[in-house]
């Protein structure tokens, strides 16, 4: 009985091994490329963030609309 264990065994292992050396290579993983994106500084904290995700005012950027708000507010004040 333990020889046809062993045997049944060794048989799955080679089939197993002959599989492996038929099948097809595995593609290569594709490699995502990503763009290097501009990053501007808030004119009211100094935090750089993505061109893409700042909020323009003429010339200046900004993080968030508060900043903006903040800084339109100091440049009205007397």
């Amino acid at each position: 009985m333990l020889r046809v264990l062993l045997f049944a065994l060794f048989a799955y292992g080679v089939m197993t091994l002959i599989r492996g050396a038929l099948a097809p290579p595995a593609a290569p993983p594709q490699r995502r490329v990503t763009r290097a994106e501009r990053m501007v500084r808030c004119t009211h904290c100094g935090l750089f963030v993505p061109e893409s995700e700042a909020l323009h005012d003429g010339e200046q950027h900004y993080c968030s609309e508060g900043h903006r708000a903040a800084q339109r507010a100091r440049r009205s004040a007397p």
